[in-house]
This record gives C-alpha cells, sequence and structure tokens, in this order.
C-alpha cells in the first residue's frame, strides 16, 4: 500500500503511536542503561566498575602556538570507575610539527607524552589531579617537559543519556624554557561511569606562555624573554573506544 495513502488512513493514529513506541524503547547511540556493577543507570546512582579498562584513542587536533594548524594523534590507556576511584592514564603520539618558530628548515616533527591523574569521587563530583610529560621532537631540536595538574569533574547521569565535563588546570613544572600552563576543559559523551564501549571526547586547552630561554646565564636576556608573554590553545576531537 501507498505510504501516503496508509498516513491518510483511519489506522495512522495506530501506526504513529507504535513508531513513537519502537523509537522510544531504542537505547542512544553511546549511551548505556547500566554502569559498571550492573545496577540501572539513574539520576541517584553512583557509577562503579568491576575491573579497570584499556581503551584506544583516535583523533584530530587543532594547533596554535606555531605548530602546523592540524595533526592527526592518537593513544592508549587505562580507565578506572570505582565508587570513589576516577583513574585515567595514557600514552599518546601526535603528528605536530613546527611551522613558526624561529628556525630554518624545520620541517618536520611530532609529539608524545604521558598522562596520568586520579580523582577522588563524592557521588558524581570528583577532585584530583595528576602529572603529564611530554617530548617535542623536530628536524633542528628536542624539547621536553613535566607538568602537574589539579582539576575537578561531574558526570551526569540519565536513563538514556549520560555525559562527563571535567576542568584541568595544568601548572609549569619543569617548563623552563616556556613556562607553559593554563586551564584545559574535556567532556565525554556519554560518560565513562557508563558501561559501554564508544565514546566520543573533545578537549580543548587554553595556554600561557613565555619566549622560549635561549642562554640561562644571560639574566637580561632571560628576564626580557620570560616578560615577553603569549596565549596560545589547541582543540582535539576524538573517538574512544573502551574494552
Amino acid at each position: 500500500m501507498n505510504l501516503t495513502k496508509r498516513v491518510k488512513s483511519m489506522q495512522c493514529p495506530r501506526f504513529v503511536l507504535t513508531l513513537l513506541l519502537v523509537v522510544s524503547s531504542m537505547p542512544s547511540f553511546g549511551q548505556s542503561y547500566v554502569i559498571g556493577n550492573g545496577s540501572t543507570l539513574s539520576d541517584g546512582d553512583t557509577p562503579a566498575a568491576k575491573y579497570p579498562h584499556p581503551y584506544l584513542v583516535g583523533g584530530l587536533q587543532l594547533q596554535g602556538g606555531g605548530y602546523a594548524p592540524t595533526a592527526w594523534a592518537g593513544a592508549v590507556g587505562v580507565n578506572v570507575e570505582l565508587k570513589h576511584l576516577v583513574l585515567d592514564s595514557s600514552a599518546s603520539y601526535a603528528a605536530a610539527h613546527k611551522v613558526n618558530d624561529n628556525t630554518i628548515n624545520n620541517h618536520s616533527g611530532h609529539q608524545h607524552g604521558l598522562d596520568g591523574n586520579a580523582f577522588y569521587r563524592f557521588n558524581k563530583l570528583y577532585l584530583g589531579g595528576g602529572a603529564s610529560w611530554s617530548q617535542l621532537s623536530t628536524t633542528n631540536y628536542t624539547k621536553q617537559s613535566w607538568h602537574p595538574a589539579i582539576g575537578v569533574g561531574r558526570d551526569w547521569l540519565r536513563e538514556g543519556f549520560s555525559m562527563r565535563g571535567q576542568v584541568l588546570f595544568v601548572l609549569p613544572g619543569d617548563d623552563h624554557l616556556n613556562g607553559t600552563q593554563g586551564p584545559e576543559f574535556s567532556l565525554w559523551l556519554p560518560s565513562p561511569a557508563a558501561a559501554h564501549h564508544v565514546f566520543w571526547r573533545q578537549t580543548i586547552g587554553i595556554y600561557a606562555f613565555h619566549e622560549t630561554v635561549t642562554d640561562p646565564s644571560d639574566k637580561v636576556l632571560t628576564a626580557e624573554q620570560v616578560g615577553s608573554r603569549f596565549v596560545t590553545g589547541y582543540v582535539s576531537f576524538n573517538l574512544m573506544y573502551r574494552f
């Protein structure tokens, strides 16, 4: 029977009602109705997981700070979601290279790093911090630094929907060359508290830094370089698969 005729027929209300019931009973993409301990995902539940989950991440970065505008990036990591513990650690690689760093013929480069953060969970709110290490290797030079971080996050859990938001403030650490520091805002859909495999993760970083210190023994030059400050940032778009 022609679809237009069916919609116009007297059975239209029944057909529409049936369709709405079928659609409403289907789980949304990226969501789960259970959390790690097998209980129902609802507003009053506290997430918990039975064991650590390894994961893979891949995506695209948009960058400033003298880097090429775009770079592909990936990571492997482990995620733990317990009643009072949120733990995330990863090793990452990005095909990021410099295009504007006042050096000549610096055509290639990449960046790799290690990250680890632990948080204490108060129901859906968690507090904590960690540290990260990164190394930039280019045609002309290599530099690396450690950065401690402190932060806060929250899970929003509803039946059929979940989300996590997190803010980390990255401190300068031992980055004496540039003193890079600033906030990182991250969003997960659904929340990693949900017992699911596929997640969308987006991170926005906004950093303040000073000119590269080229000769620490020259106090006047160093003071001038440290006093010359800039702001840059990056945005990453990632798909995460958790086992």
